[in-house]
């Protein structure tokens, strides 16, 4: 399996309908190739640009500015929805994708609150332990916010929030109703989109990732490994009425990352969740990352014994994270259940030597590292 990802998969053209939602591409060459494209396209359909225009405002439900600025303001960011219309107009556009994607540098929304962030082509070591937090911890979700003035169209509204399960309150203000609501299933957004074509209504969505530990170096490690992958950092804080921190970021970016590469699901995932098929089938150092970011969260150095130790209520994680330690010459013991359903992946008892080989399964200066360091230490040879 590739390592590498499609970058066009980013956008998803079933709720991405709205001009503000679509994802761009920013990149050093990539006004000059999608101008070339441009060219290219109009030459074989034997159009004007005005008519290409013209088609694209139609063919994705938007005005003519948004098509016009790309071309005659000479604008950095290109929406993905544009490139794929574009692209579906010639033969043999294959080189052209290619080369489109080898020249993106940058990605954000196309709106004015979105933050640019690092495109990310192939798996890396820091994105595999983002991975492996997020199996252990964390939590990905769809906010969708909605504004319209008909007044004839809260019951439709309020019938589609029902049918597909999810809790609401709307509110008036400067004669606008609006309501903001956290999502799971998708089929929310594609049952308003009539609403939206017709222009009943405005709506903006937006993913939020989530994720909670008792130790903050497990948590500011977090942060680094998203500074690095995608050069953005992610608000650290602490729950005010317990002692644990979290770390909150929206980015649809992001989500879909964790969404369409990584086979992260929306919302509950603590029966289901498991190494990503794409670090699953590479090679061992990134299995070892998603190991790492996995147990620097979920797992534990025994207080008594020189064992190490984690638990799942999901077999398949269970599965997964027993084979890269055993691979790694980690000595394990069979994978159990214990009376409350939670599956049990524990090592035996380890001497300096496999402790040593243990070293990568906690993030370095995290808690749990420094505990495995100080078994070390005290280890029989």
């Amino acid at each position: 399996m590739s390592m590498k990802f499609d970058l066009f998969k980013l956008h998803d053209p079933e709720i991405d309908f709205s001009p503000k939602s679509w994802i761009c591409f920013k990149g050093k060459n990539l006004r000059d190739i999608f101008m070339e494209l441009l060219k290219k396209a109009t030459k074989e359909k034997k159009i004007s640009n005005a008519e290409f225009f013209r088609i694209v405002s139609k063919k994705l439900n938007c005005s003519l500015g948004p098509v016009n600025d790309i071309c005659y303001c000479k604008k950095e960011w290109i929406p993905i929805p544009i490139i794929n219309l574009t692209l579906s107009m010639i033969q043999d556009n294959e080189s052209y994708r290619n080369r489109i994607i080898k020249s993106v540098e940058f990605l954000k929304c196309n709106n004015a609150t979105s933050k640019q962030i690092r495109a990310i082509k192939s798996l890396t070591i820091d994105l595999c332990k983002i991975a492996g937090a997020h199996a252990g911890d964390g939590n990905l979700h769809v906010k969708l916010g909605i504004q319209f003035k008909d007044l004839k169209i809260i019951k439709k509204i309020k019938n589609i929030f029902k049918e597909c399960e999810c809790a609401f309150k709307m509110y008036k203000t400067r004669g606008l109703i609006r309501c903001n609501l956290r999502i799971e299933r998708l089929e929310v957004v594609r049952l308003l989109k009539p609403f939206f074509i017709d222009d009943k209504i405005i709506f903006w969505i937006s993913y939020g990732i989530n994720i909670a530990d008792h130790y903050k170096a497990a948590l500011e490690a977090y942060q680094n490994w998203i500074f690095n992958t995608f050069g953005i950092r992610p608000k650290l804080s602490r729950y005010s009425t317990k002692d644990a921190y979290r770390v909150d970021l929206d980015n649809k970016i992001i989500g879909r990352y964790l969404n369409k590469f990584l086979d992260f699901p929306m919302g509950e995932k603590t029966y289901t969740v498991k190494e990503p098929k794409i670090i699953s089938t590479s090679s061992l150092r990134f299995r070892k990352a998603f190991v790492c970011g996995y147990m620097t969260f979920d797992g534990c150095v025994h207080r008594e014994g020189n064992r190490i130790e984690v638990s799942s209520k999901s077999y398949d994680i269970i599965r997964n994270t027993y084979q890269i330690l055993s691979k790694a010459h980690i000595p394990m013991k069979d994978i159990r259940q214990d009376t409350y359903g939670r599956w049990i992946c524990l090592s035996k008892g380890l001497n300096r030597s496999k402790l040593n080989k243990a070293i990568f399964v906690f993030e370095k200066g995290t808690e749990k590292s420094d505990r495995l360091y100080n078994k070390i230490e005290n280890a029989r040879s």
